[in-house]
């Protein structure tokens, strides 16, 4: 599918923590946070949980500081292999799981092993085989060389051997900074510091994490029973009394999907795919073209982000080059034109092809800022129809 982007911040965080806090004299208070998260199938990182790296009960073998540089975390050093087949990582000594037992070579061979035949939303295909070959140091085996295999090692955390089993999701033991004090799924988890945690001293003696909705996170943060709320960006200019907002850049994005085959074809289980109108690879660039993205952050997120034209933007492996101008009617009716399509008096473009020749092609942005969504579409559009409808025969055209 072809995916039309725009690269925001989802969603502001208000904040009542001080700066200065370490510097307050007293005991330091739990803290509680209303940010969203919670995992539907809990805190297995063999199944996809912390992904993305800081699993929050489990430790990585590496990790990524403020710079997104990778330094160790278990991990004391790391090599690969002449050939990029084999990693070897050396492990510090001194980790230990939350129930105080000892993290090994072991444990690390079993994760990784565990991982890659569990099926889940962790790709560890291209993993032969992870081994122990000393207590703190063990070989990942590669099938081919595959140098983003290094995301694995920051974001799969480690599991104890000897107490993975079916209820791991609900009851994780790991090695990372905090273990679970109470999870009820769908209203608050309550974690406090791993006393065995190699890290250091953990500043809260208490953390609880509140879930519910958006609108329930605005009420907490407004009766200040949370210290720091996710909010959407429509609320994000308002904070409460004694609360601030932070913005933190991300590299989150949203788009716009379009099927990319014609209509009538099925999937391997027999459901229908496909579409004859936005199969047209013009369809989708003129779209591309034609919408305001800078409106789009303007109106929907209320100024709350940035335009982007792919998923990668600003990143150091982007490609800016190869954006498409947007904003722009004349060239996405330029790129229609080229294509066959017909400017006619459709009050939007209908089908060239396909089962339903000049029947209109309507686009109903099923997000909650639908209209304004909408807003950010150009005023001044043009209408196309395909050259066999009645209206592209009667030669008419539009003068909006």
């Amino acid at each position: 599918m072809r995916k039309t982007t725009l690269k925001l911040i989802p969603l502001a965080v208000l904040s009542a923590l001080s700066l200065a806090s370490p510097l307050q004299a007293g005991p330091v208070p739990p803290l509680v946070l209303a940010v969203g998260g919670e995992p539907e199938g809990g805190f297995d990182p063999v199944m996809g949980w912390g992904r993305y790296g800081n699993p929050l009960f489990q430790a990585t073998l590496l990790k990524l500081d403020a710079d997104l540089t990778m330094v160790g975390d278990l991990a004391t050093g790391w090599s690969l292999s002449a050939d990029r087949l084999t990693w070897t990582i050396k492990l510090r000594t001194d980790a230990k799981f939350s129930d105080g037992t000892a993290l090994t070579a072991e444990d690390v061979a079993f994760t990784f092993n565990t991982a890659r035949d569990a099926g889940g939303l962790v790709d560890m295909k291209i993993l032969r085989e992870a081994r122990a070959i000393a207590p703190d140091t063990v070989e990942l085996e590669l099938t081919k060389p595959q140098i983003t295999f290094t995301s694995h090692l920051v974001g799969l955390g480690i599991v104890p051997k000897a107490l993975y089993g079916k209820d791991y999701a609900r009851h994780p033991v790991g090695a990372g900074p905090f273990r679970m004090v109470e999870w009820r799924e769908g209203e608050q988890l309550v974690v406090e510091p791993n006393p065995y945690w190699y890290g250091g001293k953990v500043p809260f003696p208490r953390v609880s994490f509140v879930f519910g909705e958006e609108a329930a996170a605005i009420a907490l943060a407004q009766t200040g029973a949370v210290q720091v709320a996710a909010v959407p960006p429509a609320d994000a200019d308002g904070p409460p009394q004694g609360m601030h907002v932070l913005h933190a850049k991300t590299v989150d994005n949203r788009g716009v999907m379009f099927p990319m085959v014609a209509a009538g074809q099925k999937t391997a289980d027999g459901k229908p795919i496909g579409n004859d109108v936005t199969a047209d690879p013009a369809i989708r660039r003129a779209i591309n073209q034609l919408l305001d993205r800078k409106a789009l952050v303007d109106l929907a997120l209320n100024g709350h982000g940035s335009p982007a034209h792919g998923p990668v933007d600003g990143l150091s492996w982007d490609q800016p080059e190869s954006a498409l101008p947007d904003a722009d009617p004349i060239a996405a009716a330029v790129t229609l034109e080229a294509a066959g399509w017909v400017d006619a008096t459709a009050t939007v473009c209908a089908k060239r092809t396909g089962r339903r020749r000049g029947s209109p092609l309507s686009i109903r942005p099923r997000i909650r800022c639908g209209r304004r969504f909408r807003w950010a579409l150009p005023n001044r559009r043009r209408r196309w129809a395909s050259p066999s409808s009645p209206r592209a025969k009667a030669g008419t055209t539009s003068t909006t």
